[in-house]
């Protein structure tokens, strides 16, 4: 019971930089949990506090990143031993989606970019 409490109490107090070090971004995506190669639903932070402790774990040991307010980090590097090593991986939520060319809209829904090449005709 005490890891759990811990793992919960140790969540938060990472992200809080995260969210005072924000960066706007396009439209920002709600707080939560994202597993973006995959483009399945985000987690919400809320529904992190209510997981059992296995699905805890995989949330901060899997391939999800964690957006909270247009910053953006992964999951498991909020579990490094200093805050400086934390700050240094975080990126914002305009740079991630670059990275794995998508976009993820206002409500969560994670989606393909639309971008589309155009060729001209001689």
């Amino acid at each position: 019971m005490k890891k759990i409490v811990l793992l919960i109490a140790l969540t938060f107090v990472i992200a809080q930089p995260l969210a005072t070090t924000t960066h706007a971004a396009t439209t920002p995506a709600p707080d939560g949990f994202y597993l973006l190669e995959e483009g399945k639903p985000y987690v919400p932070v809320n529904n992190f506090l209510y997981s059992n402790l296995q699905q805890k774990v995989a949330l901060l040991t899997g391939n999800y990143y964690l957006i909270l307010e247009g910053s953006a980090i992964k999951a498991s590097d909020i579990l490094l031993p200093t805050d400086k090593e934390v700050t240094s991986k975080m990126t914002t939520q305009s740079k991630l989606e670059e990275q794995f060319n998508v976009v993820i809209d206002a409500k969560g829904k994670v989606q393909g970019s639309s971008t589309f090449s155009v060729l001209s005709i001689d």
